[in-house]
């Protein structure tokens, strides 16, 4: 027995680290083939990275140095940063895979991360390398290494790991405090963690939780906390009183949508078979719940109390323990027609979300996905030599940086080019030829508009082109 145990245990890992390479090598393979250009969170993290700042106006630092790492390793390689996006995805299914190993047999713990894979933040949204993505590992490795600490409260080795996770989540997203925040409800309502928290190993992950934000946090009093100013303008800008009630709701129903296909697969093959008896294991249902779905409804809760906005992708990272919960909660028998039918699905899923994310890119245009960076480098420089700064539009200056060489630094304080000169880009469709009057308005240093450069989309040269405004400024005393 202990044998077949082994032998089942190797053949499922062998089968779990397959998918994975498979999924890392499609989904990396799929947008380098058919993209041109990146996506536009992605050159934005590029960007900012390019300083190694100890943070930037939307987010902590770790996303946009995970980009510029990769960017170091790879220079202005289009393929590294759609791998560093699959990178992530695999980490997060190595810890879910961990941790489904301990509350599912080998076999349903394989199939509950194949579930995953029907998830469409797991396939054709993946490949936006963003700070979503870079969070969904370090998010897996944290609800990880609290399971551990659930198992196992007196291991000071666990409680430190789970502190660095920690740190590292808050460093790539402040939206991993809703998991924090859910994690810490569960410690409090299990009776045995809850004395646990009087002792030594959770004042060691405290400190050692607040030593590795230290950094960022004085980097946010020097700044003006300008990343929470930043959300709080973004959350306010479409304040209506209706949005109390209409934004959850709308975050409830993308979320369910998101999950309706793995939840079809599962239900799909499980009609007809055998139930097994239901896991009573109070520890581990109570941990699930917590996990998998008390981020979600903390989600909602300050929307519903101030009307704030949710983006759909914030749930991109909710749903790594779904498949286990699934297995978990509505036991089956794993016979052979159960799984015919599930593999069927799986295959299906996986065939249309390919085909998808293929027709999404080659039948229609896509703004960003066609767009011509190299060419507008080509352009700019042929005007205007050195390009050292650029400041302005997001997408334009991020692919003045990724693709020139050398790498433009991207300014987010115009006044910085009173003094090293540089320039301003705008999309000159939306707001003229003219240089916008702000620009105008933050700035003393003499400004000198260019003739608008024109780039037609890749494969899509009849639509109409994508109209670049740009100026030059001269720093002041030239």
């Amino acid at each position: 027995m202990k044998n077949y145990k082994n032998h089942d245990s190797t053949k499922y890992s062998l089968y779990f680290y397959s998918f994975v390479a498979a999924h890392v090598f499609v989904w990396t393979l799929l947008p380098t083939i058919f993209r041109y250009d990146l996506a536009l969170d992605s050159v934005e993290a590029i960007a900012w990275g390019h300083s190694w700042q100890l943070g930037y106006v939307k987010h902590p630092p770790i996303s946009a140095w995970m980009a510029e790492g990769m960017m170091n390793i790879f220079p202005q390689q289009m393929w590294a940063i759609y791998f560093l996006a699959q990178i992530c995805l695999a980490l997060s299914f190595i810890a879910t895979w961990e941790l489904a190993k301990d509350f599912l047999p080998r076999q349903q713990a394989f199939m509950s991360i194949l579930l995953l894979e029907c998830i469409y933040y797991y396939n054709f949204t993946s490949t936006e390398f963003n700070a979503n993505i870079a969070l969904l590992p370090l998010w897996s490795f944290v609800t990880l290494y609290a399971w551990k600490v659930t198992k196992n409260p007196n291991s000071l080795k666990n409680w430190l790991i789970f502190a660095v996770f920690c740190a590292l989540a808050m460093l790539t997203k402040y939206y991993a405090a809703m998991l924090f925040a859910s994690i810490f409800l569960f410690f409090l309502h299990n009776k045995k963690l809850r004395k646990n928290l009087l002792t030594p190993a959770p004042y060691l992950f405290g400190a050692t939780l607040i030593l590795l934000l230290l950094p960022h946090i004085f980097w946010l009093i020097e700044n003006d906390f300008v990343t929470f100013t930043y959300a709080k303008n973004r959350s306010n800008s479409d304040y209506h009183f209706y949005n109390h009630l209409l934004n959850p709701f709308l975050f409830f129903c993308s979320q369910a949508l998101s999950l309706l296909l793995p939840s079809l697969v599962f239900w799909l093959a499980s009609r007809g078979n055998k139930q097994e008896e239901p896991n009573n294991n109070e520890i581990k249902s109570n941990f699930l719940i917590f996990a998998c779905f008390g981020p979600f409804f903390l989600t909602m809760i300050p929307s519903l109390l101030i009307g704030s906005g949710i983006k759909d992708m914030w749930g991109s990272v909710l749903w790594s323990w779904f498949g286990v919960g699934l297995f978990y909660f509505f036991p089956v028998k794993i016979s052979p027609i159960f799984q015919k039918k599930f593999y069927l699905g799986f295959t299906l899923i996986c065939a249309i979300a390919i085909i998808v994310f293929v027709d999404s890119q080659t039948s229609r245009l896509h703004k960003y996905g066609h767009f011509d960076g190299k060419l507008l480098v080509k352009k700019i420089s042929e005007k205007q030599q050195p390009i050292s700064f650029v400041y302005g539009d997001v997408w334009l200056t991020g692919n003045m940086n990724f693709f020139s060489n050398p790498r433009p630094h991207v300014v987010w304080d115009l006044r910085k080019l009173e003094k090293t000169g540089g320039i301003i880009f705008w999309n000159a469709r939306h707001e003229g030829d003219d240089l916008p009057k702000h620009f105008t308005k933050e700035i003393s240093a003499k400004i000198v508009t260019k003739e608008p450069i024109i780039l037609p989309f890749i494969k899509f040269t009849d639509s109409p082109p994508y109209r670049v405004g740009w100026a030059v400024v001269t720093p002041n005393g030239n």
